[in-house]
């Protein structure tokens, strides 16, 4: 099932980074108080979570005109939980919410 991150998640997906990405403290900080977004984060559960991204809001300028768009990040799934497909289902889903945005 996917769903969109609520405040009780955002340990979980920052915990699945970790495990997923190894990054320091120092930048996950940085990170999950500057960039991260609950509205922005997917969390795919079977039937607990497993795999998670999130869609960056980031704007470029295109001939002098601004375009908002969004980039994928922190795209993981747990060791033990890859080569399942779930991945692909998050990026489906991603493309078709940034596609409504």
């Amino acid at each position: 099932m996917i769903t969109f991150a609520n405040e009780h998640a955002r340990d979980i997906v920052r915990s699945m980074w970790k495990t997923c990405f190894g990054d320091s403290d120092e930048y996950m900080n940085i990170h999950f108080s500057r960039k991260y977004r609950d509205e922005n984060t997917l969390i795919f559960s079977d039937p607990h979570p497993v795999a998670s991204l999130q869609m960056l809001p980031y704007n470029i300028t295109f001939y002098k005109k601004l375009i908002p768009l969004s980039y994928i990040s922190g795209a993981c799934t747990l060791p033990q939980s890859r080569k399942k497909g779930y991945m692909e289902q998050l990026l489906i889903r991603s493309f078709e919410t940034m596609a409504e945005r």
